[in-house]
This record gives C-alpha cells, sequence and structure tokens, in this order.
C-alpha cells in the first residue's frame, strides 16, 4: 500500500495539484466504517481543535493513534490512496513516525502568489499580518520536515508542477516508483493564476517583510527541480510589457462603464414616452366602455324571447333523454363487465412477466455463484500451492542451518589454530610501528608548501574586490527598474480611483433605472387591467349576439336531436349484444393465463432451491479457505523465526571472518606436475570458502621465477574466474600475478597484482598460506611422496611478504552509484566502495563525492570538488570534520580551481593519515570512474570522459600543492 500526504498552505494551486494526482491513479482516502462523519480531514480538524500549536505533533496520545489506524485500516485495499490538507503540515511529525511507508508531497506556493489571490477575493477581508503569518508557519513546518527526511519527501514549486504536469508525474514515478499513470500530453489543468497587476502588488507587500523573504530563499534552495532546464524563482516577472497590457484592460473597463451609463439614459427617455402614449390610451378606452353598454342593452331584449322559445323544444328533449339514459345504462353495464375482464388480463399479464424476470434473476444469481465457486477452487489451489511452497522453502532453511551450525564449529576449532598465528603477525606490526614514525619528518616539508598557499589567497582576495564592483554595478540597474515600476504602480492607482468613481455613477443611475421601472410597471399594469375591461365586455357583447344566433338555430337542431336519438337506440342495442361475445372470450384468457402461472411459480421454486445450495457450497468453500489461511500465518512465523536465526547465524560468521581473515576451507585440493618445470603446478580445488566467498571449483597454477612465486589464471572462460576485478590486458592472454612493482607509482597503469579487488588480494593471500600447508603432505594432493615441494613452499611463504612490501594502492571490491545530481550550476556523482583498503587498513564501505561547480551550457570541469559526507560508521579519514552543509547533511568538502588553485585552509585541518588517504583515493579515481561507466553505460548525464578529465585535474592539482608527498613515505605511514 502506496500512501501520499500532500500539504501546503490554503490555496487554489494545492487543489489543482491534487485534482491532477487524482486523474492520474490516486484513490480518494474512504471514510471511516460505520462512522460517515470521520474521514482524514475530519481527524485533522479535531486533532487541531483538542490540542492547539505549537505542541509536540509526534505524541498526540493513544486516542488519535488508534483512530488514525483505524482510517488506515479502511483503505488498506487501495494500492494507491492519499489526501490533500493544509492542517497535515504541523502533523507530518506524527505521520512519519506512524507509518514508515507514507509519502510526503510538500507544495511551495510563494507569499507573492498567496497575497495575490487573496486580493481577488471579495470575501473575507484581506488582512496581511494574518495571512504572512500563516504562511510562514506552514513553509516553516515543511522545510523543517524536508531537511530531516528528504528520502520520504519531496518540497516542489507549485509553479513548476503546474506548469509541467507531464514532468511532475514522471518525477514522482522515477523518486517514489509509485503506481501513477501518465497524463497525455493534452492533459490541461484547470487554474488560473491572479492576474499580473495583482502579482505586481503583492511583491511590493512583500518587500515589507524581510523574514518571509529569507525563508523563500532557503525554500527555492530545498525545493526539487522537475528537469534539467527547469529553474524555479520566486521574484516577480520583470516583463513590464505584461503588467501595462493588464493596466489597459482596467481602461478598457473603464470605456465599457461609460457606454452602460449612456444606454441607461437612452432607456430612461424610453420610458417617460411610453408613460405620455399610456394617458392617450385611457381616453380611447373609456369612449368603447360607453359604445358596448348601448348594445348590451338591444342584445338583452332579443336574448329574452329565445329562452321561452328554447324552454318549449326543451320539454321535448327533457321526454327523450330518458329513453336514451336507459340505454346508456344497459351499454355502460356491458362496458364495464369488459373492463374487469381486461384488467383481470393485464394483472395476469404482468404477474407473468414478474415471474419471468424472477426466473432470469434466480438463474443469473446460479450462474454468478458458479463462478464464485470457481474463483474459490482456484483461490484454494493456489493457497495450496504457496503452502507447499513454503514447507519446501522451511525445509530448505533447516538444512542450510544445519550445515551452518556444523560450520560454526569447524571454525572454532580453526580459530584456536589461527590464534597462533596472530602472535606471529602482532611482533612484524610491531616492527611497522616503527617505520609508521618516520612519517613525523613530514612535517617540516608541509611548512613550505603553506607559505606557497598563502600567496594564491591574496590573489583570490584580489578577484574578490573585482566580484565586489560589479555587484555594484548591478544594484545600479535594479533601482532604475525599480523606479520604473513605482511610476506604472502610481498610474495604476489613478485608474483604480477612476474605476471606483465611475463604479459610483453606474449604482446612482440603477438605482433611477428601478425608480423609472417601476413606474413603467404600474402603468402596464393599469393599462392592462383597462384592456382587460373592455375584452370582457366585447366578450359579453359576443356571447349575447351568440346566444341570439343560438336560439334560433336551437329549434332545429333539438329536431334534428330527436332522430339522432333514435338511430343511437338502435346502435346500444347491437353494441350490447357485441360486448356479450367479447366477455366470453375474455373468460377464455384469463383461464389460459392462471395455468401459464401456476407453471411458472413451480419454475420459480425450483431455481430458488438451486441457488441455496450454492450458497451452501460456497460457504463451506470460504470455511476451507479460511482454514487454510491460518495454517499459511502458522507457516509464515516459523519461516520467520527461521529467517531470523539464519541472520543470527550469518553475523556470527561475519564476525568470525572479520577477526579471521585468512579463514579457508574446502572439500578437496589436486595438484599436477609440470612436465616442463617441476616448480610449476596445476591446482584444482573445490567448493573453496575464503576471503567471505564461495568458490565451486577454483582452477590456477603456480610458477617461480626469478625467485618470486607467481599465480597465473587463464581466460579461456572469463565467466568462472574467480576474481571480481580483472585487470585490463589481451583476452587472450593468461593473467599473471606476481608482487612486484614494475612501473612507477603514479603512471596510469599499475601492475595487475595492484588492479585487483580486496576480496582478490585476499584471495591470494589465503591461496598462498593454504597450497604451503599442503605441499607438507604431497600424497594427499595427488603428488609423489619424493616430490621436491621445498622451493615451492618457501617462494609460497615469501609470497605474502612480498605483497605487503609492495606500495600501498587503495583497493576496492566493487564502486556503486548511489545518487546522480545534475543542477543547472552543479552536478555530482556519489559513489559508494565497497569493502575499501588501503595497506593494512580495511573499511566496509566508503562514501564519496566527486563534484563539479559554477556549470554552464558549454562549461563543466573548472571547478572540480571532494565531498566526504557524515559517515556512518569507522571512517578512514579519522579528521574528518562538518566543513559545510547541504540538502544532504553535513559533509568535509575539498575545493579546487583550474588551472592551479586548491582550498588549502581544509586540507590543513586534516590529519597525516588523512592526507594518505586522500591522496591515494585521488590516484585511483580515474580506474573507478572508468569500472562504475563500464557498469552503468549511458545512464549518466555526461560522457565518462569528463569525468575522468575532471579527476585528472583535480589530482594534477593535489600534486602540484603536496609535491612533497610520496609512495614510499604513503606505505610507511599506513603501516
Amino acid at each position: 500500500m502506496n500512501t501520499l500526504c500532500i500539504t501546503s498552505i490554503q490555496h487554489p494551486a494545492l487543489y489543482a495539484i491534487t485534482e491532477l494526482l487524482h486523474d492520474t491513479g490516486l484513490e480518494h482516502p474512504k471514510k471511516l466504517a460505520g462512522r460517515s462523519d470521520i474521514d482524514i480531514h475530519g481527524w485533522h480538524q479535531r486533532v487541531l481543535a483538542k490540542q492547539p500549536l505549537p505542541h509536540d505533533s509526534s505524541n498526540l496520545g493513544r486516542l488519535w493513534e488508534q483512530l488514525a489506524g483505524e482510517l488506515f485500516m479502511t483503505n488498506l485495499d487501495q494500492p494507491l490512496w492519499g489526501w490533500s490538507d493544509p492542517n497535515s503540515a504541523p502533523l507530518l511529525d506524527f505521520w512519519c513516525e506512524f507509518d514508515p511507508q507514507i509519502r510526503f508531497l510538500l507544495i511551495h506556493i510563494p507569499l507573492r502568489d498567496a497575497l495575490a489571490h487573496a486580493m481577488a477575493e471579495v470575501t473575507p477581508p484581506l488582512d496581511v499580518e494574518t495571512l504572512v503569518k500563516q504562511w510562514e508557519t506552514t513553509h516553516q513546518y515543511m522545510l523543517r520536515f524536508q531537511l530531516r527526511h528528504p528520502t520520504r519527501s519531496l518540497l516542489i514549486p507549485a509553479a513548476a508542477a503546474l506548469d509541467q504536469p507531464l514532468d511532475f508525474v514522471s518525477y514522482l514515478i522515477k523518486n517514489w516508483n509509485i503506481p501513477l499513470n501518465k497524463l497525455d500530453e493534452t492533459y490541461q489543468i484547470a487554474y488560473s493564476a491572479p492576474d499580473e497587476v495583482a502579482r505586481y502588488l503583492a511583491d511590493r507587500l512583500c518587500e515589507q517583510y524581510p523574514h518571509a523573504q529569507a525563508l523563500t530563499l532557503e525554500l527555492e534552495s530545498a525545493q526539487e527541480l522537475l528537469s534539467e532546464t527547469d529553474v524555479i524563482t520566486d521574484k516577480v516577472a520583470q516583463d513590464l510589457s505584461v503588467i501595462i497590457h493588464s493596466y489597459r484592460q482596467l481602461c478598457d473597463q473603464s470605456h465599457q462603464l461609460e457606454q452602460a451609463a449612456l444606454e441607461r439614459k437612452t432607456a430612461q427617455d424610453h420610458i417617460q414616452q411610453l408613460i405620455e402614449e399610456h394617458a392617450i390610451l385611457a381616453q380611447n378606452y373609456q369612449k368603447q366602455i360607453e359604445d358596448i353598454n348601448q348594445e348590451k342593452s338591444t342584445l338583452t331584449q332579443a336574448c329574452d324571447n329565445q329562452s321561452k322559445l328554447a324552454q318549449e323544444r326543451q320539454a321535448q328533449i327533457e321526454a327523450l333523454n330518458k329513453e336514451k339514459i336507459q340505454l346508456t345504462q344497459a351499454r355502460d353495464n356491458q362496458s364495464k363487465l369488459a373492463q374487469e375482464r381486461q384488467a383481470q388480463i393485464e394483472a395476469l399479464s404482468k404477474e407473468r412477466d414478474t415471474l419471468k424476470t424472477q426466473a432470469n434473476q434466480l438463474q443469473q444469481q446460479i450462474t454468478e455463484s458458479q463462478e464464485e465457486n470457481e474463483l474459490l477452487l482456484l483461490q484454494l489451489h493456489q493457497v495450496q500451492e504457496e503452502l507447499e511452497k513454503i514447507f519446501l522453502e522451511q525445509q530448505s532453511l533447516q538444512e542450510q542451518t544445519k550445515e551452518l551450525i556444523q560450520t560454526r564449529d569447524n571454525q572454532s576449532k580453526l580459530a584456536q589454530e589461527r590464534q597462533a598465528q596472530i602472535e606471529v603477525l602482532n611482533k612484524e606490526k610491531i616492527q611497522l610501528t616503527q617505520a609508521r614514525d618516520n612519517q613525523s619528518k613530514l612535517a617540516q616539508e608541509r611548512q613550505a608548501q603553506i607559505e606557497a598557499l598563502n600567496k594564491e589567497k591574496t590573489q583570490l582576495t584580489q578577484a574578490r574586490d573585482n566580484q565586489s564592483k560589479l555587484a555594484q554595478e548591478r544594484q545600479a540597474q535594479i533601482e532604475a527598474l525599480n523606479k520604473e515600476k513605482t511610476q506604472l504602480t502610481q498610474a495604476h492607482d489613478n485608474q483604480s480611483k477612476l474605476a471606483q468613481e465611475r463604479q459610483a455613477q453606474i449604482e446612482a443611475l440603477n438605482k433611477e433605472k428601478t425608480q423609472l421601472t417601476q413606474a413603467h410597471d404600474n402603468q402596464s399594469k393599469l393599462a392592462q387591467e383597462r384592456q382587460a375591461q373592455i375584452e370582457a365586455l366585447n366578450k359579453e357583447k359576443t356571447q349575447l349576439t351568440q346566444a341570439h344566433d343560438n336560439q334560433s338555430k336551437l329549434a332545429q337542431e333539438r329536431q334534428a336531436q330527436i332522430e339522432a336519438l333514435n338511430k343511437e337506440k338502435t346502435q346500444l342495442t347491437q353494441a350490447r349484444d357485441n360486448q356479450s361475445k367479447l366477455a366470453q372470450e375474455r373468460q377464455a384468457q384469463i383461464e389460459a393465463l392462471s395455468k401459464e402461472r401456476d407453471t411458472l411459480k413451480t419454475q420459480a421454486n425450483q431455481l430458488q432451491q438451486q441457488v441455496t445450495e450454492s450458497q451452501e457450497e460456497n460457504e463451506l468453500l470460504l470455511l476451507q479457505l479460511h482454514q487454510v489461511q491460518e495454517e499459511l500465518e502458522q507457516y509464515f512465523l516459523q519461516n520467520q523465526k527461521a529467517t531470523q536465526h539464519i541472520e543470527t547465524l550469518e553475523l556470527r560468521w561475519q564476525r568470525m571472518l572479520t577477526r579471521h581473515p585468512d579463514y579457508c576451507d574446502y572439500s578437496q585440493i589436486k595438484a599436477n606436475q609440470s612436465s616442463d618445470d617441476s616448480n610449476t603446478l596445476y591446482w584444482h580445488v573445490e567448493n573453496l570458502e575464503t576471503a567471505g566467498r564461495m568458490i565451486d571449483t577454483l582452477r590456477c597454477h603456480t610458477l617461480i621465477r626469478n625467485g618470486l612465486l607467481g599465480f597465473c589464471f587463464s581466460q579461456a572462460d572469463r565467466e568462472t574466474l574467480p576474481l571480481l576485478r580483472q585487470p585490463k590486458q589481451n583476452i587472450a592472454d593468461d593473467l599473471l600475478f606476481f608482487p612486484i612493482d614494475q612501473r612507477k607509482y603514479l603512471s596510469d597503469a599499475l601492475p595487475p597484482i595492484q588492479q585487483l579487488a580486496t576480496s582478490d588480494r585476499r584471495l591470494l593471500r589465503n591461496l598462498s598460506r593454504t597450497f604451503h600447508q599442503v605441499l607438507a603432505q604431497p600424497l594427499e594432493i595427488g603428488l609423489s611422496a619424493d616430490y621436491p615441494s621445498a622451493a615451492l613452499r618457501t617462494a609460497l611463504l615469501r609470497f605474502n611478504a612480498a605483497l605487503d612490501a609492495l606500495p600501498a594502492v587503495l583497493t576496492y571490491d566493487a564502486c556503486r552509484l548511489e545518487r546522480q545530481q545534475v543542477n543547472p550550476d552543479y552536478e555530482h556523482l556519489w559513489l559508494r566502495l565497497e569493502n575499501l583498503a588501503l595497506g593494512t587498513a580495511q573499511w566496509p564501505s566508503f562514501d564519496v563525492r566527486i563534484s563539479c561547480a559554477n556549470v554552464g551550457p558549454d562549461r563543466f570541469g573548472t571547478h572540480p570538488k571532494l565531498e566526504f559526507p557524515k559517515p556512518e560508521m569507522i571512517s578512514p579519514l579519522t579528521g574528518w570534520y562538518a566543513e559545510s552543509h547541504d540538502d544532504f547533511g553535513p559533509k568535509f568538502e575539498l575545493r579546487f580551481a583550474l588551472p592551479e588553485d586548491m582550498d588549502v585552509e581544509a586540507w590543513k585541518h586534516l590529519q597525516k593519515s588523512d592526507h594518505i588517504f586522500i591522496h591515494a583515493l585521488v590516484i585511483q579515481l580515474p580506474h573507478i570512474l572508468t569500472d562504475l561507466y563500464t557498469q552503468t553505460g549511458p545512464s549518466l548525464s555526461r560522457p565518462c570522459e569528463d569525468w575522468i578529465r575532471l579527476a585528472q585535474d583535480t589530482q594534477r592539482i593535489l600534486f602540484a600543492h603536496t609535491a612533497t608527498f610520496s609512495p614510499s613515505s604513503q606505505q610507511t605511514a599506513m603501516r
């Protein structure tokens, strides 16, 4: 489970970046099960309400930790989830200790952007002091946390993430290896930045808070860069054209307000004209009312006459209607019966459809249950296979444990034998200590170097004065630009005042318009009421006219109605007979549907029984799965105990190898004599364990030249060579190692034996001792009893002494690239050397950074540096001190500058043994970089030749300033 904590101040940029991450696969946090009112945001609010800061956020109490744990358990099934909350900033230490898997994304939002956004908000009113204080508090929390936890946190500038979302997501994937989806190149973020005028005013406010500007500089130095060309600054844009463009936009808005005022005045004149027209219409309305009243009286008299005639005809119609009602009732009864039968048919059809739907659902449930059963069976088989693997692994671990215990017992016996050899070596150590005292003579020689460095210091002082003059000239240019900005600010303020005056005019016009609008509405209502009265009178007139005409026609219509009713009577009789037939047909349909319903119910019961059986089978499979999981947990715990026991034995084994580095064990050794030279033997060793390595088969031969023993390895099969690092020579040649110095010590090419890894040199030492021991019994290794082994045994004894007499060279087993830093003006390679050795001194590992400052687009190598981070264990630099600090913590830094400059003051603070170690390291740097590039290849940011040239320049400058150093003095001091 991967978890992200995103925090910063409350700002739209924070929410836009959070939405971007949700679009790439970051899941939203779930609420607590059973408590929908508690989620991760509510947790922060409750904690800060109960425990106001500042306080120890890493220890909130068991109650809050338990509640946080429940929230994390709720989100346990999400592969990648996280939250974004400004309240997380003061609680970063708590979350850091709560779960080591949480990654922290800290968004740096400049103070200028925060102020500009607050200016654009209408409510609440802007409180600059409170906003600046909140900004400083939040960013101090983030900066302090990022410096303490650089591997678990990233300080990202908000502008870079919003402008380069593709690089931002790729950077997170690269650094944290989290499962985010890469964005499409057309992806756009819904975020609008404040206009340049607001940003300019905010920048002027920032100048009043120097402590906030200092914090901004610290944040910029600590924040991450998303790409090589990404340089983030927090200065306001110096392009005056952008500010002028925003100012012109304000002027355009003012012109628009003036046009709106003119339009309001035109509307006011139009309303006055409408009022005058309304008065004229009212006079015309009164005349129309008087004319209509006269016509109304005339039509009323005519209507009374027609009413009498209508009463007579009405009596005839009532008699016919009674007969019609009787027939209609008979027809209605038949219709009701048909409707009832139709309702029964529809109800049965619906019930049939419902049963079919239920049957389909049950069939689907059965299918799903069968699929779930198959899935559970598959999971059960997988768990059983895992159990078998764990059981086999446990058996293997038990066998390894027995072998380690047996090996430990053998080592205890061997340790006693080695103790005697250690006493002999201690005597040799006393002699070497006397040689170390000769190094005290080098102090006088270093005094001459100090005087030369003082002269160089004077030259650097003069260069610094020149830089001061240049800074003054740049300051004058900055002041000129600031004056120009002040003029633009005044112009902007004048425009703001003009905009406020225009706004007041607009509000006054709006009020006047409202009053005129109300008056117009009142006049419109009155006109509508008058118009309604006119229309009502016209309608009444029309009705009376129609009533007069209708009464005339009514007599004729009543006669026609009588004839129509007679015809309708005949039709109703026929319809009653048809309804009877239809009722019989509907009854037959009802009986058929009832039978179909019974059949569907039977099928539904059968399907329900199948579903019940499937559920019971599922429950049985789940029970079996739970049992298998419990067994798996038991095996897992047993496996953990066995692993811990093996780790303990492994640590004990490493301690034994440290105390007895010459330990050597094997299952079989065979030797064959050369037909050409009796002192040349071909060795074959099986299951060799020495120098901390396991070698299944080792083949080599020993020979003597000029009284010195040499080891020879064939390159016919380079993959089986028992050497970690092979000297650079022709593949067709055999690897021949003699303990002699055939070239000058400071030359680029070292003798083959000097190019070996630390473990390889230890391997040759232990082989010489082992071969010397087994030659005492030649029959046991396949030689004849009369084999003349005296000369070979003597050469084997002298081999280690001759190897110790060689000039001390820095050796190592492997070089690993820990980190590659690429900034616009700085680059470094962080190297870790494993199993480092110089003379008789040996260290498990050592970190060094070879770096270059003052880097430009076409400039590299002018200011090399050697950086030594704070050691985590015993270090070869006994005089190490925190000379400076960077994002990775304290470090000792040795600086150089082309063509011939060097930081002599830092060099003086080191001890003599440190001088010797750094000399040896600088000699090996070109070889180390060559090995590194062979391993990493094109993954380095620049060609290997650039770094090797940088190392060679460092070597040249160091030797020029420490000319009294010699290989012999190094060898004597290291012993």
